[in-house]
């Protein structure tokens, strides 16, 4: 039985009206993925049973999602991880933990189970097919297909340095490019041609950020939705990010902590999961708890719902695709909806815009939130806002601090205050020079403390290293910086942001220190009392006339040189150059030869000039270190 539903919109600005949904099919289970092929077809694959294994099925609308029918039944004891249909005679399904696949190229009436012999216990996680002989299966490995899995080829990255990649969230942009998200998290973009499989690393952003769909809307225009920041009990920020050049380049154009500060609406913020676009403008993306939100500017800004229906208020998953121009989406519940009316879309008299600028000082701030009701959109870089395609009416329109987290008090911190607090605008042309100005309210501290031997005499010359304990998505703390101990043992560092967590480790080849590490959070007093004590290493693996090597300068902008002591090559008999990587552990620099620097001195000059700013490991047999490349 059908049920309509209103989303109202329980605010008095004009733009806002209620959208109209309506649930036209309870599946009972648990959707796995939703697809729609073209402006009619749909399908949607779905689990049944205990742990979601004892059985799967996959429903069909041949209407826009109007009407659902039960198109295939499955009783494999599989676990469906993905589905991909790029057309309505064509069904693709993978599962995880086996090397199964299931084929049919006859609408779903007959399927062909197809046993890869991988022999990898991870399975396979997700399938997309450009048509039905061309395409690629992912998981931490890319399997490629140009004859529909009669045969397939393998690929990935070089990570010789010793990471292993997942790939997630495949696109199939043509018959020879695919797009797929790479590493912990997928802040990176790989473009590969499946053909000659040369390939490009794109990187979304170095801050913490997982992707939970990628959605090409043209060869050009690309989103990436998830979330970003883990706060308290894996809460986070929704974040979107958008590409107009075919992924190179990333923006971020959300990034937004969405619990009662933004909308005074109860709702759980755990970030986005999927993305759907209708056209170049109109999209909608979907997330945990029944998030909803909705742009009409091409990704510029988003509208939130205020208020949830019915059978999508707490699932733990959603999914949104678009059958031509109606969007349906499915919960986690098994609820099946579509949108009947969209009263959110400006109409062709909506043509104003309001504009304006966040200041910090005489500098502009870049990603800052700014609210008109329940749109949002973000500060570019230079901190300049807009909203566009708005009618003529009374609107508020705020600057909103997007740190100011969750109200437990480890994790509230607010280090900015905006004035005006608002504006309140009649809108009758466009309008500019609404600017805000951010207030710093950060404090700062010192964080101090002592190396000593083990009869407690202070030690001198010894490294100590500064790093924020949020880690990126690559592992490695932000902030990096080293300081030394003076002649008494001491070290310092001024200056420190409150409310962050910081990590100080000493460092050195001869010595092993008790603590590993001190981990300090500064709240509103200095910490001056970090004592480590440091003990001599005697193993040749630890002896820094077997395995030091000293790189300078360190950062570095043009060349780095190479300090390489003489190599005890009955310890590591095998070195025979120098190599360079990257984060990803991708070779970058290697030159032929350690053992007979250029110099002649014992040092190995490099250019670098030519890296992306970044963190660089250089290996030198077992030997690593680390520099930073600005």
């Amino acid at each position: 039985m059908k049920r309509l539903l209103y989303i109202i919109i329980l605010i008095t600005l004009p733009m806002y009206s209620q959208n109209k949904w309506e649930m036209t099919r309870n599946v009972n289970s648990v959707p796995k993925k939703l697809e729609c092929p073209d402006s009619n077809n749909c399908f949607v694959t779905v689990q049944f049973g205990e742990n979601w294994t004892n059985y799967q099925a996959i429903y069909k609308s041949e209407d826009q999602g109007n009407s659902w029918y039960l198109l295939s039944k499955f009783e494999n004891n599989l676990y469906s991880s993905d589905m991909s249909c790029h057309d309505s005679s064509s069904i693709f399904l993978s599962y995880n933990y086996t090397d199964t696949i299931l084929k049919s190229t006859n609408s779903g009436q007959d399927f062909e189970l197809i046993n890869l012999n991988l022999r990898s216990r991870i399975g396979i996680e997700y399938v997309s097919m450009y048509n039905k002989d061309v395409g690629v299966l992912t998981n931490t490995f890319i399997l490629i297909t140009k004859d529909g899995w009669e045969s397939f080829k393998e690929f990935r990255l070089d990570t010789s340095y010793g990471k292993i990649m997942s790939y997630r969230n495949p696109v199939m942009v043509n018959d020879s490019i695919l797009y797929v998200t790479v590493g912990k998290g997928g802040v990176n973009i790989l473009q590969l041609n499946i053909n000659s499989l040369e390939y490009s690393l794109y990187k979304v952003d170095v801050n913490s950020f997982y992707s939970g769909n990628l959605c090409k809307v043209t060869e050009k225009l690309f989103f990436i939705c998830g979330w970003s920041n883990d706060i308290a009990g894996g809460s986070c920020r929704d974040a979107i990010y958008k590409s107009t050049d075919g992924g190179k380049n990333w923006r971020r154009v959300l990034d937004l902590y969405n619990d009662r500060k933004f909308n005074d609406t109860l709702r759980n913020p755990f970030g986005l999961q999927q993305i759907a676009f209708k056209d170049s403008l109109t999209g909608i993306a979907v997330g945990q708890f029944g998030t909803i939100i909705y742009t009409y500017d091409g990704g510029e800004s988003w509208i939130y719902e205020s208020v949830n229906p019915p059978g999508i208020r707490t699932p733990a998953t959603m999914m949104v695709r678009y059958a031509g121009t109606v969007p349906i989406i499915a919960t986690f519940f098994g609820h099946l909806f579509r949108m009947v009316e969209d009263n959110l879309a400006p109409g062709l008299e909506d043509i104003y815009t309001i504009s304006g600028r966040v200041w910090e000082g005489d500098k502009g701030q870049p990603n800052i939130p700014v609210f008109l009701g329940y749109r949002v959109t973000m500060t570019d870089t230079d901190g300049y806002y807009k909203f566009t395609r708005l009618k003529k009416g009374s609107y508020t329109v705020k600057a909103m601090n997007k740190y100011h987290d969750n109200p437990l008090s480890k994790f509230y911190y607010k280090p900015f205050e905006y004035s005006p607090l608002q504006y309140d605008i009649e809108l009758t042309h466009d309008t500019s020079g609404f600017d805000f100005n951010a207030t710093d309210l950060r404090t700062y501290h010192t964080i101090s403390g002592y190396v000593v031997d083990t009869d407690g005499k202070g030690m001198a010359d010894i490294d100590v290293r500064f790093a924020r304990s949020v880690l990126t998505p690559d592992g490695l703390g932000l902030a990096d910086t080293i300081t030394k101990t003076d002649a008494t043992g001491k070290f310092e560092f001024l200056n420190i942001e409150s409310y962050k967590t910081w990590d100080i480790t000493p460092v050195h080849d001869n010595f092993k220190f008790s603590p590993l590490k001190h981990t300090v959070r500064l709240i509103s007093n200095d910490s001056t009392d970090l004592k480590f004590t440091g003990t001599p290493t005697t193993s040749v693996w630890e002896s820094s006339e077997d395995r030091g090597i000293v790189v300078s300068p360190n950062p570095a902008s043009d060349f780095i040189t190479i300090s390489i002591p003489e190599i005890n090559h009955r310890v590591n008999p095998m070195v025979d150059k120098v190599q360079i990587f990257d984060m990803l552990g991708l070779e970058v620099i290697s030159t032929p030869s350690a053992s007979q620097p250029p110099t002649g001195e014992g040092n190995l000059k490099i250019d670098v000039s030519h890296l992306p700013a970044g963190v660089y490991f250089i290996r030198i047999g077992n030997i690593v270190e680390k520099f930073v490349k600005i």
